[in-house]
């Protein structure tokens, strides 16, 4: 896989540097829009709503790219994650943090969190938008409709493993079907004009900082959603854009005093569902 949209080691760095000028596109519901939706973080316990959501220009090139490339080849998208709050972000940062911490007591805190960080992004930085917090930002399998079942593709999502980075199938000798469909999935996302991540296969970005950075793009279209509420005419966002600087890092303040890690290094992280089979039961319901 080559492709100049790769998101490169410092890409925290370069993001942040990347100004936003918020377009106020809306979002959609990506399950009521056509696409398989499987909210994970909602099925887990930690978002409240069991909607996702996504910036309209994102379900739209999912949505192209599902009906000229997939479905002639019997798969569909399935939607893991989308757009997700900061509190969220949090949980997901706080459980990464156990987990790392269980398995890896001789780290700092300062080490801990920069392994972290290599999955999940800091929920309560000021200068970066979170990239899923934007709508902009995707998380991505495969479904077999024939079978019913989830394509097999070397990793689960959320698998922080080796096995997630987005070359970790590239080597000749390793498995030929999995790399097949990651190609596929690589190279229709590319050409759609999304940008992705070395360390997980599933997360690609669209119009925000990230994407922007990966990209060379000078601005980004998205910037943070702060809340998202469901109304009968759809979704409405509340846009960060939308306060005052000073707002909202008094917002983002009161979440970092939320964000406890003050727990013991032994303590082990509950045990999560696996993606896969929350999948099978969700979309068989």
């Amino acid at each position: 896989m080559t492709s100049a949209s790769l998101l490169q080691p410092d890409r925290y760095r370069k993001a942040s540097t990347v100004v936003v000028h918020e377009s106020g596109e809306p979002l959609l519901d990506v399950e009521a829009a056509g696409l398989l939706a499987v909210p994970v973080y909602h099925l887990n316990g930690w978002s409240e709503s069991e909607r996702l959501y996504a910036r309209r220009g994102v379900v739209e090139r999912l949505l192209h790219l599902e009906h000229t490339v997939l479905r002639p080849l019997g798969v569909r998208w399935l939607v893991w994650d989308a757009w997700r709050s900061r509190a969220t972000q949090c949980a997901i940062y706080q459980h990464y943090w156990r987990e790392m911490s269980a398995h890896h007591p001789e780290l700092t805190p300062t080490q801990l969190h920069e392994r972290v960080q290599d999955f999940v992004t800091l929920p309560v930085r000021t200068d970066y938008a979170p990239p899923h917090t934007t709508g902009g930002a995707v998380d991505l399998g495969l479904w077999d409709v024939e079978r019913d079942v989830c394509v097999e593709l070397g990793a689960d999502f959320d698998e922080f493993t080796p096995r997630a980075a987005l070359r970790a199938f590239d080597a000749p000798g390793t498995d030929e079907q999995i790399r097949r469909w990651r190609q596929v999935m690589f190279e229709a996302l590319d050409a759609a004009g999304f940008s992705h991540d070395e360390n997980e296969y599933f997360h690609k970005d669209f119009g925000n900082q990230r994407w922007a950075a990966a990209r060379a793009e000078h601005t980004a279209r998205y910037g943070e959603v702060v809340h998202v509420r469901q109304e009968n005419t759809g979704p409405r966002a509340v846009f960060a854009a939308q306060r005052s600087r000073t707002e909202h890092r008094a917002w983002v303040a009161g979440l970092a005093q939320a964000l406890d890690l003050s727990h013991p290094a032994h303590l082990a992280a509950p045990p999560l569902q696996r993606p896969t089979s929350l999948a099978q039961r969700w979309l068989r319901a």
